[in-house]
């Protein structure tokens, strides 16, 4: 009783990083029933919005995916009405009716949707979309986790954070700069307070973090630290609570980071002359 299927899958391409993420949301929404977000991310993804009354658009696309969910998970239901591509015509009628020009790469994309239902309903005329996306997000995020505790990917993030850090230090904190009222500090005994303040956090965040990362190598890498470890850290280490991995790494980064702009702020407040800008 073997069959020898041939499937059409459309053509193959590629997305804009900010379009697919903007898809992948929409579909999420759509997924777990949230049609107002669904029906946010589609305008999102629209062309020359004319003027017309946006959250009146929005309410009647949310009925529209409302209507097709419904019909989707109902048994009996003819494959076409239940369809993926039956809730994305839905939303392009409403789209055509107050003449919202479609985004050209969502249409390329409707168009690979619509080719793979037709396949889907002569091999699984049972799909069930709502079953099987819930199931795919589940198994994606078990692959997120586990790619996430990677040292390559921990690598990554690090490296990712401190790029963020130097990126604020190069484009935003000259902006704040240039924008901030000039002021003579030295007479300003509250702003000498402010700057001490900001110094001794920040001092104290840093010496803290040796701390943390000892705490971090005693619960979940003992033998990096054995041949150091003593009985008085034993009795000290001990009694800090057992956190996750990931957890330390959050730890780890909002250290930094506050400690980074502690000191960035301090910076700003002992300079003396600021350029004005009107």
């Amino acid at each position: 009783r073997s069959k020898v299927v041939f499937i059409d899958m459309g053509s193959v391409g590629s997305l804009d990083r900010d379009l697919r993420v903007t898809y992948n949301e929409y579909t999420n929404a759509l997924t777990y029933g949230d049609f107002s977000k669904a029906s946010n991310y589609i305008m999102r993804l629209a062309v020359e919005i004319p003027r017309v009354n946006v959250p009146t658009v929005r309410a009647e696309m949310s009925r529209a995916i409302e209507s097709w969910s419904s019909k989707a998970q109902l048994k009996g239901v003819e494959f076409k009405e239940k369809s993926f591509g039956a809730a994305t015509a839905d939303l392009s009628k409403v789209l055509t009716k107050y003449r919202i020009p479609n985004n050209w790469t969502f249409l390329k994309m409707s168009r690979s949707f619509l080719t793979l239902d037709g396949t889907l309903q002569y091999l699984l005329p049972e799909f069930d979309f709502f079953k099987t996306s819930k199931k795919y997000n589940r198994q994606a995020d078990k692959r997120s986790l586990k790619q996430s505790l990677e040292p390559k990917s921990i690598r990554s993030s690090i490296n990712q954070f401190f790029d963020t850090i130097s990126e604020y230090n190069n484009l935003v904190l000259p902006e704040l700069r240039a924008r901030t009222i000039a002021f003579e500090l030295t007479s300003n005994i509250f702003g000498l307070l402010l700057v001490l303040g900001f110094q001794s956090l920040a001092y104290l965040l840093l010496i803290t973090e040796p701390v943390a990362v000892y705490s971090f190598l005693y619960q979940h890498y003992f033998k990096a630290i054995e041949p150091i470890h003593t009985q008085l850290a034993e009795e000290f280490f001990k009694q800090i609570p057992h956190l996750p991995y990931l957890e330390w790494i959050g730890i780890f980064i909002l250290i930094g980071l506050s400690a980074r702009i502690l000191l960035a702020g301090a910076k700003v407040l002992k300079r003396k002359d600021f350029p004005q800008k009107i």
